[in-house]
C-alpha cells in the first residue's frame, strides 16, 4: 500500500522554514531543504511561496514575532528595559534567530525601523524620558540600541558567561542611565542614517 500523500498546507511550510534556521541558521534555509523537512517535492512549496525570497520574508517576519513576545514581557516595570531585556535574552536564547534578523542578511533595515518603532513607543510611556522632544528621543532610542544589540550580538555568540536576566537587567539599568542623562544634558543631538541596501537608500532617524 501506498503511503498517504503529504499534507502541505502554508502553516506547515512555515513551520518547517522556522526549524531549519533554528537548528542550522539562515544560510541553510532552501525549497529543498523545506521540502526535505516536510518530506515532500519542492512543488508544493512553491505553489504556496512564488519564489525563496517570499519564503525568506515569510519566516523572517514569523521569526520577528518570537523576538515581540520576548520585548513585551514584563521583566521589571519600565517597558523601555524591558524591550532591552528581551532582546538580548531572545538572542541568547534563539541565536540563530537573532542572527537571521541582524546579521546575516542585506537589507536589514526594514526589521530595524520595526524593531526601533516599537523601543519609541516604549520610551514614550517612561517617565523622563516621554516628555522629551520626538528627535531627541528618537536619538536615546537609538543610541540605547546600539548598546544592547552589541550585547545581544555577544550573547548570540555565547560570548558572555552565566548571562541571566539579572545580570542584563544590570548592565542595561547602569548603561541606560549614563545616555539617558547624557542625551537630556547634550545641548544639540545629530540623527544617524540608516542604509537599507536593498534600494539603496538612506532613512534617517528622525526625519
Amino acid at each position: 500500500m501506498s503511503p498517504p500523500p503529504v499534507t502541505v498546507s502554508p502553516e506547515r511550510v512555515l513551520t518547517a522554514a522556522t526549524t531549519i534556521v533554528r537548528k542550522k541558521g539562515l544560510p541553510a534555509l532552501s525549497c529543498r531543504a523545506v521540502a526535505d523537512e516536510l518530506g515532500c517535492s519542492v512543488a508544493p512549496i512553491y505553489r504556496i511561496y512564488a519564489s525563496m525570497d517570499a519564503l525568506t520574508e515569510a519566516t523572517l517576519t514569523h521569526i520577528f514575532s518570537h523576538l515581540v513576545a520576548y520585548m513585551t514581557k514584563p521583566y521589571v516595570p519600565s517597558a523601555l528595559r524591558s524591550a532591552g531585556i528581551g532582546i538580548v535574552l531572545f538572542a541568547r536564547d534563539e541565536p540563530n534567530f537573532y542572527r537571521a534578523l541582524f546579521l546575516e542578511r542585506h537589507g536589514v533595515a526594514k526589521m530595524v525601523l520595526d524593531l526601533l518603532g516599537r523601543l519609541e513607543a516604549a520610551a514614550a510611556t517612561t517617565p523622563g524620558i516621554g516628555d522629551v522632544t520626538a528627535e531627541r528621543r528618537s536619538v536615546l532610542v537609538l543610541d540605547l540600541w546600539l548598546y544592547t544589540h552589541g550585547l545581544a550580538s555577544m550573547a548570540s555568540a555565547s560570548l558572555v558567561a552565566n548571562l541571566d536576566e539579572a545580570w542584563v537587567a544590570e548592565k542595561l539599568q547602569r548603561v541606560g542611565a549614563v545616555l539617558i542623562g547624557a542625551t537630556l544634558a547634550t545641548a544639540e543631538v545629530r540623527p544617524m542614517a540608516l542604509v537599507d541596501p536593498s534600494p539603496r537608500k538612506a532613512r534617517r532617524r528622525p526625519k
